[in-house]
């Protein structure tokens, strides 16, 4: 079988952008899950690689079309209910073919389709999910490629641009949702639920905010105990939940479980206040029933929209640096994939051409000198003529053509 090329790429997923929270949450893919999806594509003909990634805001299917794939639709029909099981997702689910599929990753890992544009985590993520790819043996040498330039891309956007200033993370924007709800943090109580990365990070930018008092709880209590001790707040296990409740003004959830976490009869009984809680885990933590208690404001991921939009407005120049830097990026992909691709048959005719010269040689006259020059001349006509065509592979693709086909993809995605 031969290697699959660049034009066999494509990118299957939902996300922040095209589905709402309550659909998100039944396709999100815990590290347990996205084991699971990759045995059943070990033994699928019709992918030839494949990389996922799945957080708060995505669950995408980065792959290449096999040589036994037969048709697109044919392949979707395989994919989509491996990857976005039992959700009734028209309208809500995409697919990216060829280089469309290579402006998508590169636009996510610049932090252009986050929900918080120019956040870092997503950097974090998509290394990691080329890792684990990689170690399952189904990342290919393309795919690899792939990955590791979009990595590239958004370490440059984020050293060579502004478009990462400021603590910009899915965390921080809960933490300014919180400040616009209940007002300055400063000497306030809070719960933060969750004591992983998410969790860990959420209670760092509640402390900056000044918050008196934290709590984190976790389902493992020595891992809370760990985060605390790094931190500088209380620490405490799941079944401390209803009382560290009951103290609490802001609740953060940010743990990742099958069922809900924070139930309305937490609330129950418990001193009379407002409270904020922002649920930013992936599926839900918090019930959304919650909200039926008296004095429990509620929000989710899809309630920061106003606060991302704000930064993404402010965020307008630097979005067009970055756009620059993704074009010259995938103008390199391209062309070195193509140049890759024809490397075969280089190398062919660079044997084939020598043989003809041996040969040719062998029934000239010529003493030792003499055929050590012609060799010369010839190798160098030779290595002219492979550098021509190298280069023309290279500027196979322009960037007018790529300007053009991005701004075609913007449109399709609704971002022109």
């Amino acid at each position: 079988m031969g290697e699959a090329g660049w034009n066999s790429l494509f990118a299957l997923g939902m996300n922040h952008r095209t589905a709402p929270v309550e659909l998100r949450e039944k396709i999100a893919l815990p590290p347990e899950a996205r084991v699971e999806v990759r045995k059943a594509l070990l033994g699928e003909d019709r992918v030839a690689g494949s990389v996922l990634l799945s957080t708060c805001n995505r669950t995408e299917l980065y792959g290449c079309h096999g040589e036994q794939g037969g048709s697109k639709d044919s392949l979707l029909e395989i994919l989509h209910p491996l990857i976005l099981p039992a959700v009734d997702a028209p309208g809500h689910a995409y697919v990216h073919w060829g280089w469309d599929s290579v402006f998508h990753l590169f636009r996510v890992a610049a932090g252009l389709d986050s929900m918080v544009m120019g956040e870092s985590e997503i950097l974090r993520q998509v290394k990691l999910a080329q890792e684990e790819a990689h170690s399952a043996g189904q990342a290919n040498r393309l795919l690899q490629d792939l990955f590791r330039q979009a990595v590239e891309l958004g370490k440059k956007v984020r050293r060579e641009t502004h478009l990462g200033d400021g603590s910009l993370s899915v965390a921080a924007t809960a933490v300014k949702l919180a400040r616009k709800i209940v007002g300055e943090l400063k000497g306030r109580k809070a719960l933060v639920v969750g004591a992983g990365e998410t969790g860990r990070l959420t209670a760092k930018h509640l402390l900056a905010a000044g918050v008196e008092d934290l709590v984190l709880l976790n389902r493992t209590p020595e891992k809370a105990e760990e985060a605390a001790g790094e931190l500088g707040c209380r620490h405490g296990a799941l079944d401390d939940l209803e009382a560290a409740i009951d103290e609490a003004e802001v609740i953060m959830a940010a743990v990742e479980a099958e069922d809900f976490v924070v139930r309305p009869e937490h609330f129950k009984g418990r001193r009379r206040r407002r409270r904020c809680v922002i649920d930013i885990s992936m599926p839900r933590s918090v019930d959304p029933s919650c909200t039926q208690v008296s004095g429990v404001f509620l929000f989710d991921l899809d309630d920061l929209g106003g606060l991302v939009e704000q930064a993404r407005r402010a965020r307008r120049g630097s979005v067009r640096e970055a756009e620059s830097l993704l074009l010259n990026e995938v103008q390199k992909f391209l062309s070195r994939q193509s140049y890759v691709e024809i490397s075969p048959i280089v190398n062919e005719l660079r044997g084939d051409w020598h043989d003809v010269v041996e040969e040719g040689l062998d029934r000239l006259p010529l003493d030792a000198k003499g055929r050590s020059e012609v060799e010369r001349l010839v190798k160098k006509v030779m290595g002219m003529g492979l550098d021509a065509l190298k280069r023309s592979q290279r500027q196979r693709f322009g960037m007018d053509e790529i300007q053009a086909a991005y701004d075609a993809y913007l449109k399709r995605i609704g971002e022109a």
